[in-house]
């Protein structure tokens, strides 16, 4: 049997807690103790085995945030396979495209996929679609988990992660934040995210500590019922859940249990940051993390007097410098793009050598990220080389945004920017050319094509037609003329 650190860590957790909560869901009453998890993950990947998936296998996952995904990932792990979690509410269209660069040789999902041969799961309510065309994978790395990105050409790709990638980055968080056996999370992060995995899956796992997940719509009220019913001690979530949470004006009661909050995946205001801890009594420890690094990269400090709000905070456990366009590293003060380099920086992009080449240099994962560095060593994002929006911690490629929208036979030219939004973080802002007399049609028609590459439709605020798209001499897109108080609004 192959003895994976994670499921070893499951069987370690038998002998002395084996009745302690390891995961619960918010909706329903599904509950997973240490002792249930490793006889249901055990099973699956007796199961998985059964049907031929192990090492050099790839193996799609389309199932919501839920006990059985949790079986599934975990089960994959064990067998030694490649998981890769999709989130299944994604458009049809981009699901799609996912599986068709994937090639999975098994879809684990709630409905049977079209041309595959069934297989039956032991979990319930979950079915295997068994792939008879996918190749067999030669590849030598040893990739356990994939998430894709959308990243910025607008072709997603696909981040490849080996155990050891995943094991320093449980290992960044414990040493951030000093999580342990002790401690109680609360996620509101789906499990197709990293930082739904690494943080709050992992972590808890390899700590033996516990997690609730949070399903479905984010309810501020039920949030906190959630995190005064089961105690937690930390909270895992993005501003945009921060921003909704202040929505509730008065302090809740009952949460002195809980130590901290862990913000990630996107800026967080300090006004929100301010707002939040004093109606809430709970300090936000600002974080930045990427998929290509297993998660967690930077941390503010878990000494309230030594954060700096505005900053995400220093390296845990990466090297980290600011350099100019030919890589020279740059002094303190002075912005540039962060480069990192560490254990848990990944394999590179599945099939895309030429990708993987470019952010990976020399030892380095070049982030597309720019900032700068201070006197005390904390790190500052002033913007990115990458064109994407990040609305409420999921990247949307502006470039793909763009080609859909073009795909569209009255539309000339198109350019879509990222503008600020006080609840999302980011929005999308999408400009065209051509069309007739018809715009409330048109504007139908984009949002429409546009749709499938959207994590909610909220995520597009405005279509708008303009006379002509700003380039410069070379033909590149001029966003900035485009962004609110640009030449063109």
């Amino acid at each position: 049997m192959n003895t994976d650190a994670f499921g070893s860590a499951l069987q370690d957790h038998l002998a002395r807690q084996r009745d302690k909560l390891f995961c619960a869901f918010s909706a329903g009453s599904a509950v997973l103790t240490f002792g249930t998890a490793y006889e249901r993950v055990t099973a699956c990947a007796d199961a998985l085995r059964n049907v031929g998936i192990g090492p050099g296998s790839r193996v799609a996952i389309l199932l919501p945030t839920s006990a059985e995904l949790v079986i599934h990932l975990l089960a994959i792990l064990r067998v030694g396979a490649l998981a890769v979690p999709m989130e299944p509410t994604a458009h049809p269209d981009t699901l799609a495209v996912l599986i068709k660069i994937l090639e999975p040789h098994l879809v684990a999902s709630a409905s049977q996929a079209a041309g595959a041969t069934a297989q039956p799961s032991p979990e319930r309510g979950v079915s295997w679609a068994v792939s008879a065309s996918a190749a067999l994978s030669s590849e030598t790395e040893p990739a356990r988990l994939g998430i894709f990105t959308s990243g910025s050409t607008g072709v997603p790709k696909c981040v490849l992660l080996s155990e050891a990638n995943l094991l320093n980055g449980v290992q960044y968080v414990r040493e951030a934040h000093g999580v342990g056996e002790q401690d109680t999370a609360v996620c509101c992060l789906p499990l197709s995210h990293i930082n739904g995995i690494v943080t709050t899956l992992l972590t808890p796992l390899m700590t033996g500590g516990s997690v609730v997940f949070i399903q479905g719509s984010f309810s501020p009220l039920s949030f906190v019922d959630i995190v005064r019913r089961f105690r937690a001690t930390w909270l895992s979530a993005v501003p945009t859940h921060y921003r909704m949470l202040l929505d509730l004006r008065e302090s809740p009661k009952g949460l002195e249990a809980c130590r901290f909050g862990r913000s990630a995946s996107a800026p967080l205001p300090p006004s929100v940051q301010e707002r939040f801890e004093a109606l809430f009594r709970i300090p936000i420890i600002e974080t930045m993390g990427l998929t290509e690094c297993a998660g967690q990269v930077f941390s503010n400090p878990m000494t309230l007097t030594a954060r700096k709000f505005g900053s995400v905070g220093r390296p845990v456990g990466n090297e980290a410098e600011v350099v100019d366009d030919r890589d020279n590293p740059l002094p303190d003060g002075q912005a540039g793009e962060i480069r990192v380099r560490g254990p848990n920086v990944m394999l590179g992009y599945f099939r895309a050598q030429k990708e993987t080449t470019e952010v990976l240099r020399d030892g380095w994962l070049y982030t597309g990220d720019l900032g700068y560095r201070d006197g005390d060593g904390f790190f500052h994002i002033t913007g990115r080389k990458k064109l994407i929006a990040i609305f409420s911690g999921i990247n949307i490629s502006l470039v793909a945004v763009e080609q859909a929208a073009k795909s569209l036979p009255f539309v000339k030219d198109a350019a879509a920017v990222a503008c600020s939004d006080t609840l999302f973080g980011e929005v999308v802002d999408l400009y065209y050319t051509g069309g007739g007399e018809d715009l409330a049609r048109e504007r139908r028609e984009i949002q429409g094509q546009v749709r499938r590459l959207l994590p909610h439709h909220l995520a597009m605020r405005n279509v708008r037609r303009i006379d002509e798209v700003p380039r410069s001499a070379s033909g590149k897109v001029l966003r900035y003329r485009l962004a609110p108080g640009g030449a063109n609004r």
